[in-house]
């Protein structure tokens, strides 16, 4: 209990951030990815750019999913359908409403420097990172729970068969 307390405001705010980002900067990220083939490939950049909606929605649904499904799952423990609903919910208005409920408690003019960071998207490297992190966040929580199950369960000590019973598992292979 007192661990999901603790945890709990940590995963909300990251939750929170996922939110931000994914609104923002998805698209202008998607879109310098694809333009930075050009010098490379201009027939695949062009088959890409054609197809900039589809590859936005990928990374759009990565990041969805990440926010209202694997996240919630953690903070909730898999207990309830009902109560990951309930966040999921809180999730999607808080995403949804977002930059009206900063700009009332920041103001305007922080809410268009917040925007202004889409700026750096030009960059297609930092594109291409930020395009990947749901990815890797699938990817470490996944690794993180296998190797905790892995952890949880006590090794399996190999068991001594007898000679009698060797002998009588040889004698029904032979007699097969």
């Amino acid at each position: 209990m007192v661990r999901a307390v603790l945890t709990t405001p940590l995963y909300m705010s990251s939750i929170w951030i996922l939110l931000i980002t994914y609104q923002m900067f998805t698209n202008v990220a998607v879109i310098s990815v694809v333009q930075s083939i050009d010098p490379f490939s201009p027939s695949i950049q062009e088959f890409l750019m054609l197809r900039i909606d589809r590859i936005a929605f990928v990374y759009s649904f990565a990041w969805i999913w990440v926010m209202t499904s694997l996240i919630p799952s953690l903070i909730l423990k898999r207990r309830s359908a009902l109560l990951q609903f309930v966040v999921v919910l809180m999730l999607t208005f808080l995403a949804f409403e977002f930059e009206n409920i900063l700009s009332l408690v920041a103001g305007t003019t922080f809410v268009e420097q917040i925007f202004s960071v889409t700026a750096l998207f030009g960059n297609p490297l930092l594109a291409f990172l930020y395009l990947l992190s749901p990815f890797l966040i699938i990817l470490s929580v996944d690794l993180y729970e296998r190797r905790k199950k892995k952890l949880a369960k006590p090794p399996q000590k190999p068991t001594q068969t007898s000679v009698s019973e060797r002998e009588d598992s040889e004698v029904e292979g032979k007699n097969q």
